[in-house]
């Protein structure tokens, strides 16, 4: 039996494992074997499906086929398998949008995704994605200790044409959700999903579009400078 948290309830839960296939695997470079691990459970709350994939590569070399076989002999046993690290689909988590700077951002937005995938946490989740939009924008003015309020600052970056009037109506329906819940309003679970996917929206539009445009332009500029190809006579 494993003990997950089903991506689809976004609950802790234990299962029976349907299907299960343990290989080696290598890295793309070939330097590195690991053992792969992968399951199909089924929640016993939902009794919806849920793919599992772990991998181990702490055992020695010459012990490989012996770790397969434990593992495999681990999965058929009754007890209860508990995987520290592991990926599933369908994902707890969606991952930060490309293109953010610095690593605040990032770990802002791992946080409120902790809150997010606990139920019954929508208020600390609408407070936590305000805070990722916060530290975004002061990435955005290079600004670590400024003491305006988030608004001032959004309306600072409007008036000096650094964002677009569509960007900052966004930026103001996203933290809108965290400001009620920092004022004791509680949210509930689809409020905390409009606030997560606002909040996803304009990092995607602030960080994510000018990344992949500045990303295309050099492809573009490295394409031109190549020498053309000579034509193949026939």
């Amino acid at each position: 039996m494993l003990c997950y948290t089903c991506g689809w309830r976004k609950t802790p839960t234990a299962s029976e494992t349907i299907a299960s296939d343990v290989s080696v695997e290598a890295s793309v470079n070939g330097d590195t074997r690991y053992i792969e691990i992968q399951l199909a459970v089924k929640c016993g709350h939902c009794g919806r499906f849920t793919a599992i994939r772990a991998i181990d590569f702490l055992y020695p070399p010459d012990k490989e086929q012996e770790r397969i076989e434990e593992w495999d002999e681990h999965i058929r046993a009754e007890g209860v398998i508990v995987l520290h690290r592991y990926h599933q689909e369908p994902a707890l988590f969606r991952p930060c949008p490309s293109g953010a700077p610095g690593y605040r951002i990032q770990e802002a937005w791992d946080d409120a995704e902790r809150a997010f995938a606990t139920r019954d946490l929508a208020t600390p989740a609408g407070m936590a994605y305000r805070r990722v939009i916060d530290v975004a924008i002061r990435a955005m003015t290079n600004d670590q200790k400024s003491k305006k309020p988030l608004g001032v600052r959004v309306h600072d970056l409007l008036a000096a044409g650094a964002i677009s009037k569509e960007l900052a109506d966004l930026i103001d329906q996203a933290k809108a959700f965290g400001d009620e819940a920092a004022h004791g309003m509680p949210l509930r679970d689809k409020d905390a999903a409009i606030a997560r996917d606002l909040c996803e929206a304009f990092l995607r539009q602030a960080f994510t579009i000018p990344h992949l445009t500045s990303q295309i332009k050099i492809a573009i500029a490295e394409r031109e400078a190549q020498e053309s190809e000579p034509e193949i006579p026939f």
